[in-house]
């Protein structure tokens, strides 16, 4: 009698199929460690890992009541998310920093990540080889990876291991199982629904698009799986939804006011855009990375494998969980040419999973033919086909993975090997900051454009400006520009010194490299700052305290609506435009530019005027310290 495949019968052969699954994931972890103890992402100044380190790092120093972890503000963050903030529990508990914290992040990630795809797997497929083929796909089934949310190619991996989205990717796993679990079960049970809740109140906050991808995975599992009567199918919804309601009580922010634009912060979404897809098309809204059909196909890789399998599971109307999912995360990444979708080109690595998955159900129908008696003639070149093929995704991961140690990459335009260590003598960048900012005092406010000051919250001080956008910052847009034009235009030197009274800037970081940093902004500190730091291009300058106390002309009064119907003149736009701030308290001024600097003494009684900047979720009772550094 022939055995067949079927996801309902057990393999009871587990030793040489666990051993293999124990194999890979000592292989990843012993890559991770290498990667620990010399951290690569540290050295690629513009990735994703600063702003998360920022994150834990301010909620070291306070957990109760944060600030902006990248700006100075007192502005509450969505960064602060509970994967987060267990990590800086962690770290004030053994005495660790905010990098020491995320290398715990990364090692926990990855555990929840082999346990994830063994236990949903196992429930899923239910055969004995499904957990350790799941885990060689998750992390060797990919082409050339690069450093993106949710890309889990051993070589990107090593960099985004800490992220959030790693986490949110091994509790949607945990999260799929807990749904067949409730599904199979003739009992509703208590514990599985409360963690089934849990699970998703935790996905909802800590990555939304990753969220995406595990919730609607639970709904498609819900609909799709033939075991479950329709009370299991809608207990196990119903919890779905619970959490994503029980995550509003999250006391740092708002998800819901996140996830819907309703923070002041929040670019949302413009009407004309809805209304004119054919003109956003046509605007090379596809003209962007994760669009390029060849980067696509060299990130995916041998995933691409799976594509003719899901379309042969789909014609028989076969793992429709695995058929579904994959149109699913594709529809997103399609509509945003037409429609504008927040983070929507991500989803495109999320097509992967399930590609991954059709890749392990047909390497499952070998593992079956190759043991169907009477044997086919194709069983054993065929298994053998996928074994040469397996080991040859792992020896080429780990190839790419040594290139990063060696500081360079495969790039699939052109398609080559090339340097990613771009910073003076191949430094780090907490090597680099920890130069130009030793002498710099702990409470500095630094100046400098969005991307050279990425890193900066995490390893020394707080800036003006963020690279990228925190909904719950009402000013982050007003903040980009000013720093903006002050760097890279040619505005008067006034309006340099209204953006530094406007954010208080008492330092600047310079990157002369950049020909227009070079042609404006450097002359300006140059005559205006002390240098206090140099090493290669960067440059820190002290600026003058005697800058705060110029006197900026008064801004134009607004025009009533009577006079805006009035033809006027045209006049000469100018860049970036910044409002000057409030007169601040004196200190020693001295004559800059074409004015004399009158210095404006503010009286206690004043200061008790202004009035105190809130804190906290957008919620009824927030639980946090309204004052900035809390006690």
């Amino acid at each position: 009698m022939k055995k067949r495949i079927n996801r309902y019968t057990a393999d009871t052969s587990t030793f040489l199929p666990n051993s293999v699954f124990l194999a890979v994931l000592a292989c990843v972890g012993w890559w991770l460690y290498k990667a620990g103890e010399t951290p690569l992402v540290t050295f690629l100044p513009f990735s994703d890992y600063w702003q998360y380190v920022a994150a834990v790092r301010e909620l070291i120093a306070n957990f109760t009541a944060p600030g902006n972890p990248v700006i100075a503000s007192d502005d509450v963050s969505v960064a602060y998310n509970p994967y987060l903030a267990v990590l800086a529990l962690i770290a004030k508990a053994f005495g660790l920093d905010a990098m020491q914290a995320m290398a715990v992040g990364a090692a926990l990630n990855l555990l929840l990540i082999a346990a994830g795809v063994r236990l949903f797997m196992q429930a899923y497929f239910r055969h004995a080889w499904a957990p350790a083929l799941g885990l060689i796909v998750v992390f060797f089934g990919w082409g050339i990876g690069w450093n993106q949310h949710n890309v889990y190619q051993l070589g990107s991996f090593l960099h985004t291991a800490s992220y959030p989205s790693a986490f949110v990717f091994g509790v949607s796993l945990i999260a799929f199982r807990l749904t067949v679990q409730m599904l199979s079960n003739d009992s509703l049970t208590t514990l599985w629904a409360a963690l089934l809740a849990v699970a998703a109140a935790v996905m909802f906050l800590c990555d939304p698009p990753t969220s995406t991808f595990g919730i609607v995975g639970c709904l498609l599992l819900i609909l799709t799986e033939p075991t479950g009567d329709r009370l299991n199918r809608l207990f196990a919804a119903a919890m779905l939804l619970a959490g994503l309601g029980v995550a509003e009580v999250w006391p740092y922010f708002s998800p819901w006011s996140a996830a819907l634009g309703l923070y002041p912060g929040s670019s949302g979404f413009v009407l004309a855009e809805w209304l004119m897809p054919a003109q956003r098309l046509m605007s090379g809204v596809w003209n962007t990375a994760l669009y390029s059909p060849s980067l696509v196909a060299a990130t995916l890789g041998i995933a691409l494998v799976g594509v003719p399998i899901v379309i042969l599971l789909g014609a028989q109307r076969r793992q429709r969980f695995i058929v579904i999912g994959a149109v699913l995360m594709l529809l997103p990444y399609v509509l945003n040419l037409l429609f504008p979708i927040p983070q929507a080109e991500r989803f495109i690595v999320f097509v992967a999973f399930y590609l991954q998955l059709a890749m392990v159900w047909g390497w499952l129908r070998m593992i079956d033919a190759w043991n169907e008696i009477p044997r086919s003639t194709m069983a054993a070149p065929a298994l053998l086909a996928s074994v040469v093929a397996g080991a040859g995704m792992v020896t080429m991961n780990v190839w790419m993975a040594e290139l990063e140690f060696a500081g360079k990459r495969i790039t699939p335009r052109p398609l080559g090997v090339a340097d990613v260590r771009t910073l003076p003598d191949g430094l780090s960048v907490d090597q680099l900051y920890d130069e130009l900012f030793a002498d710099v005092p702990e409470d500095a406010v630094v100046l400098s454009s969005a991307d050279d000051g990425h890193a900066l919250a995490a390893l020394s001080h707080k800036g003006v400006s963020a690279r990228f956008v925190d909904p719950t910052v009402a000013d982050w847009r007003d903040r980009y520009l000013d720093t903006h034009a002050f760097f890279f235009m040619p505005v008067s030197e006034l309006q340099r010194v209204a953006v530094v009274q406007k954010y208080d800037a008492s330092h600047v970081l310079l990157n002369t490299a950049i020909p227009s940093v070079a042609n404006f902004a450097a002359p300006w500190a140059a005559n205006y700052g002390q240098l206090v730091a140099s090493r290669g291009d960067y440059r820190v300058y002290a600026l003058s305290p005697a800058l705060h106390d110029v006197v900026l002309p008064e801004p134009e009064p607004e025009v009533v609506a009577s006079e805006k119907d009035e033809p006027s003149p045209a006049a000469e736009p100018v860049p970036a435009p910044v409002q000057a701030r409030a007169q601040r308290p004196s200190r020693a001024a001295t004559d800059i530019d074409s004015g004399n600097a009158v210095a404006e003494e503010e009286t206690a009684a004043e200061e008790a005027e202004q009035p105190a900047r809130s804190f906290g979720a957008p919620i009824s009772a927030p639980v946090l310290d309204p004052r900035r550094h809390g006690g």
